[in-house]
C-alpha cells in the first residue's frame, strides 16, 4: 500500500513540475496601440513642386504609439487635379497581427492645396531706331 501511495505521490510530482515550464508563456494577443497622423494646417498654398513637398513636411506629422517607424507605412497620395492631397498611416503587412490600432479614425488626413499663380510682369522693349538723340530719351 505504501509502495502505491508513493509511486502516485511521484506521478503526480512528476506531472505537476512538467506542466509549469518557465519556457512556456501563454499567449498574448496584439499589443494594442495608437498610430496617427496629424496636420498643422488645412490648406497649403504652394508655388512649385519643391515648395509643396517642403511645406507637406512641415505640415504632416506622423504618432508611432507604441510601434516603430519601421512597423509602420506612410502614404501620401495626391489628387489627379493637384487640388488635395491625403495622408494615411497604417501597420505594414508583417505587423498587423503584432498590433491593433485602437483608435483607427486618425489614420487618415486631407489637406487641401492652392496653387499660387505666378504673376509674370509686362516687359516692354524700347528700341532707339529713329534719328536724333532717342537713346538719351529712352535711358
Amino acid at each position: 500500500m505504501k509502495k502505491s501511495l508513493v509511486l502516485a505521490f511521484i506521478l503526480v510530482s512528476f506531472f505537476f513540475f512538467t506542466s509549469c515550464k518557465d519556457d512556456q508563456e501563454p499567449m498574448a494577443g496584439p499589443i494594442e496601440t495608437d498610430i496617427s497622423v496629424s496636420q498643422s494646417s488645412c490648406c497649403i498654398s504652394w508655388a512649385d513642386t519643391s515648395d509643396l513637398l517642403q511645406q507637406l513636411n512641415n505640415t504632416v506629422s506622423y504618432n508611432y504609439g507604441r510601434a516603430l517607424e519601421s512597423e509602420v507605412e506612410k502614404t501620401i497620395i495626391f489628387a489627379s487635379d493637384s487640388s488635395q492631397v491625403r495622408a494615411t498611416v497604417g501597420f505594414k503587412d508583417a505587423f498587423r497581427t503584432v498590433y491593433r490600432d485602437v483608435n483607427v479614425s486618425n489614420n487618415t488626413v486631407t489637406i487641401t492645396l492652392e496653387k499660387e499663380e505666378v504673376v509674370q510682369p509686362n516687359i516692354v522693349s524700347l528700341d532707339a531706331d529713329g534719328p536724333g538723340d532717342t537713346y538719351e530719351l529712352i535711358t
